[in-house]
């Protein structure tokens, strides 16, 4: 399928074959795999490409796969990065070939013209592939991009010496082996647009992974080859004798282990200190500050603390920018950079590990989850409605799984109690559901429901908050003043949403308290109630006569309300489903709000003489149902997972509601299950924080209070938001005393450091995310923060 684009302006009015500049024709759809690094990499390495992946939203490539020294790319490479969190974009890494990148939209640079220059000294190109996010735009210029060729045969030897130009002049730089990477299908430039193939020879713009191999691309004409070498001189022979000498990379299974301890998230308080004494002294001592920082940066991540990705990130940008443009320098910086991660792996390897017991990040309270983004976007492609739910959280910078748990308790809330799972084992299975959105302070929990709301507007049933158990009971009835008793309501349909566990927490711990029990039971659609010699206070629920779906918050930390030995034993955390509340990553760009679904429930009917109305389940799915509840009997399967097939049938049945059918098929069946598996990985990240926090509780005090513990966070929290208070009133400020910028540039989160400095023990992150929530700040696209729309009180 193709579709004509407006051709170009010529530039500097040079003939489109003079100056390589051949105007886009066509658009090529051809690409059959979503967009991906998982889905990519293997048809780029099968191709005989070197692709690598992107990690953290800023373009940082794996440790110890890039510059001269750097490994090769393995089957095993793919295979690990393809499962990896975190991967944002592919690029390919070059061998044997070079990329000639054109920055023609920079006016100041004036690559055009030196291009159109290039192209009289030293011939036309021959037409090729070009790499590039703006190709099929209407203002494309037809030059900017990275063009792909062949080294000539008689310059292959030198492929691995430091003996190449950076560039041929401004806005022209070459790519290489030693000396970056080819950003490719389907990384996303942070201007949101999505980088495309372009074969020049035939004008057809390729949307998916390159069709070419390298020996598939034309050769480099040995005129603008012999002009990519540096000029001839002592320093270049001494350079490349010294590049011969270095050390090569780790081997590929430590190379593994080393990305691991570059963790994901937000950096915590340790990493935060770190990092900022590292950036403080980098200036006076660049190469000496830099290198140890990274070592220290990496071993916090080995110990297990939060957001070392995001710091090595940032500590790189900050070295590149102070060696970029040195003239005494005679290779580029990132090439230094690169070369120095093997010697810091090397030397933390050499140093050896932390023991597990010590393990633990700034209390063990914020351990990050691992996500596992293949998962999730395997998930959120699978459907256009699916993925209308990604864009909607995107959107809101929000987490997906969040907001799916929110719309999927609206869709259980809105179908009659009496559609019910057919009676497959024992009874008729209830579809309630209770869904638990777990995140650090200020993750989005709330921000989630309430998406889901604009999602899906227009609700019916009864939205309620937290009650007692009897509170609970009561919601689906009514004073009949004619019978003098309470009788069902005539819509017996309730959303319940609690922002925080805490509170189910503090009714279920009152002396006499009915909830935790009564709550497992509304869960199952059990028959609820008491029978109460005062006719007043008797309360009587029929089984599957009321539907209840329930959305509730946690932190991490605060999930031992459902996660502690008496609750599983009961199979209280069996009856949630646990997704992730804080986002793992964010676009560069958030996409336009997409507005509602256009949804309504699915109509049933029951039949005359039946009580309830069945979801039909495919033969497969009742097999499977079966053969599990077999293997429970018959095995030891832990307690935890005792629900996980009931829980995946309620899924399974929202997703085919969801998209207006009525019964579960085969693919509602699979999607249910990626479900289940991130409800499973979120809860076993949320077992291990408990575990971490016990075991340290227990060297640091023994057995004490662990309500003093609760209250200790809780003073942490309000700590949070005085922090978040003072951010908020250095923004408006517009400049300090200490910032180094003009009042209307926005404050950067150095500023916040240096704001939240007397303040002992400060999350800068934690305030800065409180502080964005309640609107006191905002953050612009380049990672400035202004003034907010709200105010504090």
């Amino acid at each position: 399928m193709t579709a004509e684009i407006a051709a170009p302006p010529l530039v500097n009015g040079s003939d489109a074959n003079t100056n390589n500049n051949r105007h886009t024709k066509h658009i090529a759809a051809v690409a059959t795999l979503p967009p991906t690094y998982a889905t990519a990499a293997r048809e780029y390495f099968d191709r005989g490409w070197q692709p690598l992946p992107l990690f953290g939203g800023r373009g940082i490539t794996p440790p110890g796969t890039t510059g001269y020294a750097g490994a090769l790319v393995s089957t095993e490479d793919v295979a690990r990065w393809s499962k990896s969190s975190g991967v944002e974009g592919l690029t390919l890494r070059l061998v044997g070939c070079v990329g000639l990148d054109v920055d023609a939209y920079d006016a100041d640079k004036h690559a055009d013209k030196l291009w159109a220059a290039l192209v009289d000294k030293l011939g036309p190109l021959p037409e090729t592939w070009l790499s590039s996010s703006r190709v099929g735009e209407d203002d494309y210029d037809g030059l900017s991009g990275i063009r792909l060729y062949r080294l000539p045969s008689e310059y292959l030897p030198r492929e691995h010496e430091a003996v190449w130009r950076g560039n041929l002049g401004p806005g022209i730089d070459i790519v290489r082996f030693g000396h970056r990477q080819v950003n490719s299908w389907p990384t996303v430039h942070k201007r949101g647009t999505r980088y495309t193939w372009l074969d020049q020879a035939t004008g057809e713009l390729v949307d998916g992974p390159l069709p070419a191999r390298p020996e598939d691309l034309p050769v480099l004409p040995e005129a603008w080859a012999a002009e990519l070498l540096k000029p001839e001189h002592p320093q270049a022979d001494k350079q490349v004798t010294a590049q011969r000498a270095r050390p090569k990379t780790l081997p590929t299974e430590q190379r593994a282990a080393a990305e691991s301890w570059w963790t994901p998230g937000d950096p915590c308080p340790a990493v935060t200190k770190a990092l900022d004494g590292i950036l403080d002294a980098l200036p006076d001592n660049r190469h000496d500050t830099a290198v140890p920082g990274m070592l220290r940066l990496t071993r916090l991540g080995e110990q297990g603390h939060r957001g070392v990705l995001a710091a090595i990130t940032e500590l790189r940008d900050a070295f590149i920018a102070e060696l970029d443009g040195d003239p005494s320098r005679t290779e580029p910086p990132e090439d230094e950079w690169s070369r120095a991660e093997a010697g810091i792996y090397a030397q933390l390897v050499a140093q050896g590990f932390t023991p597990d017991q010590d393990k633990g990040c700034c209390g063990t309270q914020a351990l990050s989850f691992a996500v596992d983004m293949t998962r999730e976007h395997m998930f959120f492609s699978a459907t256009p409605g699916l993925a209308h739910i990604r864009r909607a959280a995107e959107a809101r910078m929000l987490e997906p799984w969040a907001v799916f748990g929110a719309v999927l308790a609206r869709v259980i809330a809105e179908v009659p109690p009496w559609v019910v799972l057919p009676a497959t084992i024992g009874a008729a299975a209830s579809l309630n559901t209770a869904v638990l959105l777990v995140g650090d302070s200020s993750g989005g929990k709330s921000a989630a429901f309430s998406c889901a709301g604009e999602v899906l507007p227009g609700t019916t049933a009864k939205l309620v908050g937290a009650p007692t158990g009897e509170g609970l009971v009561q919601s689906f009835l009514t004073w009949d003043k004619t019978d003098k008793r309470n009788v069902l309501v005539d819509d017996p349909r309730a959303l319940m949403f609690v922002d925080e566990i805490g509170q189910l927490d503090a009714v279920m711990s009152r002396q006499g308290a009915t909830l935790g029990s009564t709550f497992r039971s509304a869960i199952s659609g059990a028959k609820l109630g008491n029978q109460n010699a005062d006719v007043t206070r008797r309360r009587d629920l029929a089984a599957h006569s009321y539907r209840l779906a329930a959305v509730c918050g946690a932190q991490p930390h605060l999930t031992g309300v459902l996660l502690r030995q008496d609750e599983v034993d009961a199979g209280t955390p069996q009856r949630w489903l646990f997704l992730r509340a804080k986002p793992a990553t964010l676009p560069n760009v958030e996409p336009e709000w997409p507005g509602a679904l256009a949804w309504k429930p699915p109509e049933f009917t029951r039949t005359p003489g039946l009580v309830f109305a069945e979801v039909a389940l495919p033969d497969e799915v009742k097999a499977y149902v079966k053969a599990q509840r077999r293997a429970a009997v018959l095995e030891d399967v832990s307690a935890v997972d005792g629900h996980l097939v009931l829980t995946r049938l309620k899924v399974a049945t929202a997703l085919a509601w969801l998209h207006g059918e009525r019964d579960v098929s085969m693919q509602w069946w699979d999607l249910a299950g990626l479900v289940v598996d991130e409800s499973c990985a979120v809860r076993d990240a949320c077992s291990k924080v408990l575990s971490l926090a016990r075991a340290e509780e227990d060297r640091a005090k023994g057995h004490g209070d662990a309500r003093r513990a609760a209250g200790a966070r809780e003073a942490a929290m309000e700590a949070c938001d005085s922090n978040a208070e003072l951010l908020a009133a250095t923004v408006a400020k517009g400049a300090h005393p200490n910032a180094k910028h003009g009042p209307d540039k926005g404050c950067t989160r150095r500023c916040f450091t240096r704001a939240l400095r007397n303040r002992k023990g400060a999350d800068r992150e934690c305030a800065i995310n409180r502080a964005l929530d309640l609107g006191w700040i905002e953050e612009a696209a380049d990672g400035h923060f202004f003034k907010g729309e709200s105010w504090p009180a």
